[in-house]
């Protein structure tokens, strides 16, 4: 097994700024918040759209710029390599995971919506990932450990604790999550023990897989 980083970033792209990922044997998902930003033989990321973006990576944007949240898996000693000209990153969280470079993993950026009020009972995800905040607010609560977390913050989950989830009590609750998973596991619900059903009001959750694809450690 192998030390690895998996770090969200955002970044924020003025019309035509352009920024190439260098960092050696690293992956990357993309999701477009804001604006659109072309990947040159992948093709281009429109608002609410995601990409899983393997080695070396090429971003450019047009007369409308963009903002970028950006899932990077690199070895845990490596350090970022980026050139750019028109982008600035910030870092929202990151983890440490340790993963088998013999074999392939399914990099996947999905949200789960939650209504107001709404909770997940204790369960456990097939994989590491690292989530995001969009909208609301998440209570997360581990065993005796309870967490609290507001729009844009994130945390890293291993994957190995069973956590349950309560959304906020008066609007709805919206995360974006970044995960790896075995590769039999495409197209597949990431959450085990995931319930279909939502409140008792009728009032539904929502789980979408915006991009996923196998990669190379």
């Amino acid at each position: 097994m192998t030390a690895f980083r998996l770090s969200l970033y955002e970044d924020s792209y003025s019309p035509g700024a352009w920024a190439e990922y260098m960092t050696g044997g690293s992956n990357r998902l993309l999701f477009c918040i804001q604006g659109s930003a072309g990947l040159g033989e992948i093709g281009s990321v429109l608002r609410q759209e995601a990409a899983v973006c393997p080695g070396l990576t090429y971003v450019t944007t047009g007369h409308d710029g963009a903002v970028v949240w950006r899932w990077e898996l690199c070895r845990a000693d490596d350090e970022d390599e980026i050139e750019g000209a028109g982008v600035t990153s910030r870092l929202l969280g990151s983890g440490h995971l340790n993963l088998d470079e013999d074999r392939d993993y399914l990099f996947r950026c999905e949200s789960l919506g939650l209504p107001p009020g709404d909770s997940l009972p204790p369960h456990r995800l097939m994989g590491p990932s690292l989530t995001l905040c969009m909208q609301g607010e998440i209570e997360t609560k581990s065993g005796d450990v309870s967490r609290q977390y507001s729009q844009f913050d994130a945390w890293f989950d291993a994957g190995r604790d069973l956590i349950s989830i309560e959304a906020h009590d008066e609007q709805p609750s919206l995360m974006l999550r970044g995960m790896l998973l075995s590769p039999v596991q495409a197209g597949e619900r990431s959450s085990v023990g995931l319930a279909d059903n939502g409140p008792d009001d009728g009032k539904s959750r929502f789980e979408k897989i915006h991009a996923e694809g196998v990669i190379a450690i």
